[in-house]
């Protein structure tokens, strides 16, 4: 979720011109019956994830994955939502763990929480990420672990030009979000390739959108706009299109953390830029997220 301000020509095509009010409006219609259909929260999908598994959640993405506005954990790294996700299972875990007796050696390890560098950037967007995953280098990061679990932030920066309020931009989304979706199952068949051979099952969450209304950042950029107060719907669209893929995809576990139906999302969890979590944001996205995934306990 990487953001620029960038300056509206007044004297282009904006959203909030009256003069073309009309003709925007109509484009609309389309996208708004198109997103009345996921005002409900869909559903509740988890994973299933073994007690004693060795598991290493693999953090890539944008910004978020790459954990911009947030803390550096002990290591000197920076935090993602990932981390705060992986540390409230491994406490779950911990409670179901049977104490070792005198002279035995508990199998209890720690699940481990790492964030590929190498595929987690701010401003990146799902073409971006895929273009990445044709190296060599990538893709043996993700064969490495012998339990792994994909954990994927994007979507904003797919649509983040219809901050700008312009007409080609806005006449544009459908477009971009068709390639968002076949672009982010491109990603999960290129990482369940990777997993061939490996014992585990291909696991894989995706990270909602939050409310696009309820982020500063985004609602200074789009006052005064028709967009201003609508900035949720686009959000949802793209929601909508993380579902799909979960939806479809075959031989792989697929959850999906929904945020933009969870609560409202109070300003202090944001850095000073008003976009990106700051660390208790990236805390609560790690409970929520956390939340997705059933530990099976013998």
């Amino acid at each position: 979720m990487e953001f620029e301000k960038k300056k509206l020509d007044r004297r282009s095509f904006l959203l909030g011109s009256a003069d073309l009010g009309g003709f925007i409006l109509g484009c609309l219609g389309p996208l708004r019956i198109n997103l009345s259909e996921f005002t409900k929260s869909p559903p509740r999908r988890t994973i299933p994830l073994d007690q004693n598994g060795s598991y290493t959640f693999i953090s890539i993405g944008d910004s978020l994955a790459a954990g911009w506005g947030g803390i550096n954990n002990a290591q000197g790294v920076p935090e993602s939502w990932v981390g705060p996700m992986v540390a409230q299972l491994n406490t779950v875990r911990q409670r179901h763990t049977r104490q070792p007796t005198a002279g035995s050696s508990s199998s209890y390890r720690d699940w481990q929480y790492v964030s590929n560098f190498l595929l987690s950037e701010a401003g990146l967007t799902s073409g971006g990420l895929l273009d990445k995953m044709q190296s060599p280098d990538v893709i043996h990061s993700l064969e490495t672990p012998n339990q792994a679990v994909l954990c994927v932030s994007l979507g904003f920066n797919d649509i983040d030009d219809f901050r700008t309020g312009t007409v080609l931009d806005f006449l544009m989304l459908h477009t971009k979000l068709d390639s968002y979706q076949q672009n982010l199952q491109s990603i999960i068949e290129k990482f369940k390739i990777a997993r061939t051979g490996k014992e585990d099952y291909a696991t894989c969450i995706l990270l909602g959108l939050p409310n696009l209304d309820e982020v500063p950042a985004v609602t200074k950029a789009v006052r005064g706009t028709l967009l201003e107060g609508r900035a949720g719907l686009i959000a949802k669209e793209v929601n909508q299109r993380m579902v799909a893929v979960c939806n479809s995809s075959v031989d792989i576990s697929m959850a999906y953390v929904d945020l933009f139906n969870h609560s409202s999302i109070p300003k202090s969890l944001f850095s000073s830029d008003g976009l990106h979590p700051n660390g208790p944001g990236y805390e609560q996205i790690g409970a929520i997220a956390a939340q997705t995934v059933d530990i099976m306990v013998e």
